[in-house]
């Protein structure tokens, strides 16, 4: 035993055991986020509670927790109620002593929008134009599924047409106004360039055009939605993301609709002030700027660590630069974020674009944000 404490084996072992439960640590904590967060996709039972008052809510229970010492049974439930367009407010506590009835409707749905949340309720008619498709809750679901996949088929269109399409056109007419600029500061020939910019400007008007002829056919695409408490408002097909009717959802449909919506948060695009839709933005930004740090920065600060460490002689450089790495460690990197705004955008960018860009000013080439700086 002394033997073992002599040669350091005890240290070592007291190594790998902190070691171990460090990596045991990590893993808890992924395990406990994958839990909490990946939770959120898993498509939760609507339940209606109908309370002493006679007035009704429904909603998702998200949580229960001990009430006031006032209460008789101790307990209040959170509940998600979505309708953010009718009550202002996503959630809403109820005392269970207060609940008379509780229920999970068959005929409710949930329907994923792009703005304004979720809305929870139910579906009683459905209509293209003035031609009623659909009437009462059951023939209503059952030929929702159809009128949807329509009017998502014309939402793609439309998002294709102006993204795609209108925008390269707009940045041809925008690439041919900086030409004509360019023009008449050296004193050029504009006629072709004017012929060009008024032939894109004719494209332009046709798919702006052919975009509104989309957006309203899209928007015939209509359904009667009401609420818990019998308010009623008409939905266009093209703002809901998403329509099921979480109580009657199999094991493998709600696998199925877990897969989707998890899956939609890794490849789309945010909606509705980033607080719905996907992350794929960041997702690339940061796959990309790690790639770039890695061409870009790593070999040269390996590089110049081992120069500095092994070749380079002392003298008043080698310990400027020391002192500058000791404040890379130990300064908040906002406060180098907000001196690489000033110095690199404003500065850099600016100059930049005062040189060689001043043809396109205001608008900024790179004395703006982006992936470089």
């Amino acid at each position: 035993m002394r033997t073992f404490f002599k040669n350091g084996s005890a240290l070592i072992w007291l190594t790998a055991l902190a070691t171990g439960l460090s990596f045991l640590m990590i893993g808890a904590l992924l395990v406990l986020v994958m839990v909490n967060g990946l939770g959120i996709f898993w498509p939760e039972p609507l339940e209606e509670f109908t309370l002493k008052d006679g007035s009704k809510v429904l909603g998702e229970v998200w949580e229960v927790e001990e009430a006031s010492a006032t209460s008789a049974t101790g307990k209040r439930l959170r509940l998600k109620i979505g309708n953010r367009d009718f009550y202002g407010l996503d959630f809403r506590w109820i005392e269970t002593e207060n609940i008379t009835a509780r229920s999970q409707p068959a005929t409710a749905f949930v329907l994923e929008r792009q703005a304004w949340g979720n809305a929870f309720g139910y579906l009683t008619a459905l209509q293209v134009g003035d031609e009623i498709k659909a009437n009462g809750a059951e023939e209503t679901a059952l030929r929702l599924p159809e009128y949807l996949a329509q009017a998502h088929a014309l939402r793609a269109q439309i998002s294709t047409l102006e993204k795609e399409r209108l925008g390269e056109l707009n940045y041809k007419i925008e690439q041919r106004r900086f030409a004509l600029k360019s023009a008449e500061q050296a004193g050029g020939a504009r006629q072709k360039l004017e012929a060009e910019i008024a032939g894109l400007q004719a494209d332009y008007h046709k798919l702006e055009s052919e975009l509104e002829r989309l957006r309203a056919r899209g928007l015939a695409f209509e359904a009667t939605f009401q609420t818990v408490d019998e308010r009623a408002k008409t939905l266009p097909l093209l703002e809901i993301v998403r329509a099921y009717q979480p109580n009657t959802l199999s094991w493998r449909a709600k696998v199925s609709l877990y897969a989707s919506r998890l899956w939609e948060f890794l490849s789309a695009e945010p909606r509705e002030a980033n607080t719905e839709g996907g992350v794929l933005p960041p997702i690339f930004g940061t796959v990309l700027m790690v790639m770039l740090m890695s061409l870009i920065v790593v070999p040269f600060g390996v590089l110049a660590a081992i120069y500095i460490r092994e070749y380079a002689q002392q003298g008043p450089f080698v310990r400027l630069v020391r002192i500058a790495v000791n404040n890379l460690a130990g300064v908040p990197s906002i406060v180098f974020g907000i001196f690489g705004l000033g110095f690199f955008i404003y500065t850099i960018g600016g100059t930049i674009d005062q040189l060689f860009y001043s043809n396109m000013l205001p608008t900024p080439t790179y004395g703006t944000g982006g992936i470089l700086w």
